[in-house]
């Protein structure tokens, strides 16, 4: 598969307003930014920790996402985002309770205002969640990328009349949707959007044919 670059966007951690944890989450919030520099500095040691001192358990919205949110067939975890709360929690002396790996990442922000977990990260601000969530400053930046196959080679990067008539994958509720649609009619070309809940339906539906000729995907970048 090859892809071009439709939009790069910051993303941040989320937790409900109206949480009774949301005052621990501002704390966490404002130590990002030492996490953030953790790699123009050298660490500070751990504080020390008394092992009879009650820990507060955090729930975190873990959804499937391949090099982001990832866990192999014995249950360990990887990826950008389960090793950015590894070192968060190096500054914040809780333990995680990760839940929802069978769920996609609308469920998450559902989730997260139902209050079935406590965290969501990968979260773009926008002023309608910012009524429903309190934001922390940027974890880090993603692309929303058309990604086609490799074998395809009638769809031509930024050569919009060959995006004409494409069937296009779409995760239900990302935002990348709407910068789609909005390049779209920028360009003047159009499209059939077909919906997802799981990144790896949409992959499979790209590489079987039953989802069309392209997909729009979320690339995790660098912390900006």
């Amino acid at each position: 598969m090859y892809s071009s670059r439709i939009q790069r966007s910051h993303r941040c951690c989320a937790v409900r307003a109206a949480s009774v944890k949301t005052a621990f989450y501002k704390a966490a919030a404002f130590l990002l930014v030492l996490v953030c520099m953790a790699g123009l500095y050298p660490l500070a040691a751990r504080a020390e920790y008394n092992a009879e001192t009650p820990r507060d358990t955090v729930r975190v919205g873990f959804f499937a996402m391949d090099g982001y949110h990832m866990m192999d067939e014995d249950g360990r975890k990887s990826g950008y985002g389960y090793d950015f709360l590894r070192l968060m929690a190096r500054y914040w002396d809780v333990d995680y309770e990760y839940i929802g790996y069978d769920k996609g990442w609308s469920d998450m922000q559902q989730m997260l205002e139902n209050g079935e977990i406590d965290i969501g990260t990968a979260t773009r601000k926008t002023p309608e969640r910012e009524e429903k969530f309190d934001f922390s400053r940027p974890i880090g930046s993603n692309e929303c990328m058309l990604t086609v196959r490799s074998d395809n080679t009638s769809v031509i990067e930024q050569v919009y009349t060959t995006y004409d008539g494409l069937r296009v994958g779409f995760l239900n509720g990302n935002l990348c949707n709407d910068d789609f649609d909005t390049l779209s009619k920028e360009k003047g070309f159009t499209y059939t959007p077909v919906y997802f809940d799981l990144v790896a339906d949409m992959e499979k539906a790209l590489w079987g044919g039953a989802g069309g000729r392209a997909c729009i995907q979320l690339h995790a970048g660098c912390p900006e």
